[in-house]
């Protein structure tokens, strides 16, 4: 079973990862969230503290969903709000397609890449990185301090001066750590195409400066999810929980409020 953590109380709040992370990429937000939810923060299968990631025969989006089931199952919730970002977006959505959420937010989410070049860019990217990472072995956390490593964190992040030394001691660590699930997952990539029905509340966000999926995929997402809310986070890298936390959290709020703010929505686009 996924490994997590648990913070707060009301209702489920579940926050998903992307490839290559782990649980702690949402350090940033739990204590704006755990005021008003009970926030469940989990390692993805081949990911952190949790079991590798065994497809049998499965997609990696079933295989996720199914393990994701056996935990609401484990701990007695039911349609909980799942947060996710990247591959956690991902995931978010199809468990919204399958009306199995109460609200899903999705930070540039997978899925909405446009033919092969693209695939390849992402897998390209994360080879040079995951590379980088194994061959700085114990020495990572100290190259990413310098000037060249905070360049390579800002395909990432957009503020990489905000991790602590031990942020990105663990951020490099899980990486190393997630290699063969991250390489049976790109191996997998698929686009996103389902249906999301019209009672569950989507709000997709995408970051202008992300590097890992580019901002123009944000187009194709409010193509394929129409009545969804689409939010530009003007200024955020790939991950924008720790770029902007305070103007994330809002808009989780919104969401699972059934009616994401437009006030936060406004600030998003024109910060």
């Amino acid at each position: 079973m996924m490994q997590y953590d648990r913070f707060g109380s009301g209702e489920p709040l579940v926050l998903v990862h992307g490839v290559g992370h782990n649980r702690h990429a949402w350090d940033h937000l739990i204590p704006h969230l755990e005021r008003y939810f009970d926030v469940i923060v989990v390692d993805l299968p081949g990911h952190g503290k949790s079991e590798s990631l065994d497809l049998n025969g499965r997609t990696v989006s079933e295989a996720f969903v199914d393990a994701f089931h056996e935990l609401f199952d484990y701990l007695g919730i039911d349609r909980p709000h799942v947060v996710g970002n990247s591959l956690g977006g991902r995931i978010a959505l199809e468990m919204a397609a399958r009306g199995e959420v109460r609200t899903a937010t999705a930070l540039s989410p997978a899925g909405f890449w446009q033919g092969a070049p693209e695939v390849a860019y992402v897998k390209s990217l994360f080879a040079s990185v995951s590379f980088a990472a194994r061959a700085a072995g114990p020495l990572a956390p100290i190259f990413m301090r310098s000037p060249l490593g905070a360049a390579a964190l800002k395909v990432f992040l957009d503020q990489p001066g905000e991790l602590s030394k031990d942020q990105i001691t663990t951020m490099i660590n899980g990486f190393v750590s997630a290699q063969p699930a991250l390489r049976a997952i790109l191996s997998n990539a698929s686009n996103f195409d389902a249906p999301i029905p019209p009672e569950v509340a989507v709000t997709v966000a995408w970051g202008t400066n992300d590097h890992v999926l580019p901002f123009k995929q944000a187009k194709r997402a409010k193509k394929q999810i129409p009545n969804g809310s689409h939010i530009t986070l003007k200024g955020c890298g790939h991950v924008p929980m720790s770029d902007a936390p305070d103007l994330i959290a809002h808009i989780i709020l919104g969401t699972a409020a059934k009616r994401p703010s437009a006030r936060y929505a406004l600030a998003a686009a024109t910060a």
